[in-house]
């Protein structure tokens, strides 16, 4: 049984032209912890169903290659761990592993910013559903989809007032190994609460 995850706004405060003057990558997160509004919406950007069976990101032959990890740190009423966003129900589905922003550190050179975030969001692509397509240009399509998805990610941080940065600096077997995943891991976006000083 999934977690159902707060209902996704279509309707922001923010312009897409703030969002995109705001963006920065951002390194420096403060203690508070996520809202679990907030991190249903980064998921929804990311992956989301946005009408019709069309989710947020354009896909190439309408396989959709890409899907999303969450390891949780700080996120209010969620268990610390980690989780696989299931799109369809809008839900995230705890992982069998004991999964955490540690295990990832480790995994990722040891950037401290894995471990300060309040929440690390891994964007995987199975890159043999592309395949069946488009053999040629299965890889290269699949992880330009998980470039839509990241830059939705990280747009709607900053809309949200939130502070993320890309990574894709890791160990991709070790990363695969620690999620469980099927896919590919190609990227992961670290996201919390800025401090005062980077806000400022």
């Amino acid at each position: 049984m999934g977690i159902h995850l707060p209902p996704a706004s279509h309707d922001g405060e923010l312009s897409l032209e703030r969002a995109m003057a705001k963006r920065r990558s951002g390194r420096d997160y403060a203690a508070e912890p996520l809202t679990l509004e907030q991190l249903a919406q980064l998921l929804w950007a990311g992956q989301g169903l946005s009408g019709r069976g069309f989710r947020t990101v354009p896909t190439a032959g309408g396989v959709y290659p890409v899907e999303l990890y969450v390891v949780a740190s700080r996120v209010t009423d969620l268990q610390p761990g980690g989780y696989f966003y299931s799109h369809f129900e809008h839900a995230l589905d705890r992982l069998g592993t004991d999964l955490s922003a540690p295990a990832l550190h480790g995994a990722a050179l040891s950037q401290d910013v894995l471990l300060d975030a309040a929440a690390i969001i891994v964007l995987t692509a199975q890159v043999e559903r592309t395949r069946e397509v488009y053999p040629a240009d299965a890889e290269r399509y699949a992880h330009v989809e998980v470039g839509h998805a990241e830059q939705n990610i990280l747009l709607q941080a900053a809309a949200l007032g939130l502070a993320a940065v890309p990574i894709g600096a890791f160990d991709i077997q070790r990363v695969a190994e620690l999620l469980g995943a099927e896919g590919t891991p190609v990227m992961m976006v670290p996201v919390g609460r800025p401090t005062a000083a980077a806000g400022a």
